[in-house]
């Protein structure tokens, strides 16, 4: 059981080390004498660990190309979830590969967020990274619905037949018009095809507001070729 106990001049100077305020309440255990943070101070320190991260990483990799293909590696290993079929149950291939396709796009929108910014004149590449993402997780439900029985024609129930099927279907349900044609056949399908047109549709709106809001209509085309450079990205030419 714990109970709230005096802190002596030690204590304090304990807690000040760690950089907590010099009043903030611990709990301890009697016997032992072990510390019991309280919530708000593991928050503060948590919260300071976090911005130090972000504050190194970004000192490392300032033009956030490393941050970029540590975000893609995500997808490396969640197209090849589907082919461990033998070795794991459909739901636990779903759910990490869920969640690595989760990991990989929010590192991916967070780094494009702090990171890409663009002149009148480099508008043209914004349209050219929406239509590449967008091909890419495309891709990688694709190698979900070609490998796992998810999905069959509903009107013979016929499986998938290979990847081109699968990539007709998961274009259809990542862009939310659904044909109708192909259809879920199991409770893991159903929600892997919830799981995608969700991701599309949110896709749509993080296009909008991280990438064209990047765009900065005051820099002329030569200031920024200098800002990239000083980032470590060539500049056009």
């Amino acid at each position: 059981m714990l109970v709230c106990a005096a802190r002596s001049p030690m204590q304090q100077a304990a807690t000040m080390a760690r950089g907590w305020p010099a009043d903030a309440q611990e709990s301890v255990r009697p016997a032992d004498g072990l510390y019991i943070d309280s919530p708000l101070p593991r928050k503060v320190w948590m919260r300071k660990r976090l911005i130090a991260l972000v504050t190194w990483m970004d000192s490392k990799d300032p033009a956030g190309r490393v941050r970029m293909c540590l975000s893609a590696l995500f997808f490396l290993p969640a197209v090849l979830m589907p082919f461990q079929g033998n070795h794991w149950s459909h739901a636990v291939i779903l759910c990490i590969g869920i969640l690595l396709i989760l990991a990989g796009y929010i590192s991916f929108g967070l780094v494009s967020h702090r990171h890409l910014r663009y002149t009148r004149e480099e508008l043209v590449f914004t349209p050219l990274i929406f239509v590449t993402t967008t091909v890419l997780l495309i891709l990688v439900f694709s190698a979900y619905y070609a490998k796992l029985p998810l999905v069959a024609f509903s009107k013979d129930d016929r499986p998938l037949d290979g990847l081109s099927e699968a990539f007709y279907f998961s274009t259809a349900t990542f862009t939310t018009l659904g044909f109708g044609d192909i259809v879920p056949i199991s409770v893991l399908g159903r929600w892997i095809v919830v799981f995608e047109s969700l991701l599309g549709m949110t896709h749509m709106v993080v296009f909008i507001l991280l990438f064209l809001r990047n765009v900065d209509f005051d820099r002329p085309a030569q200031e920024g070729d200098e800002a990239g450079r000083d980032a470590g990205v060539p500049a056009g030419d």
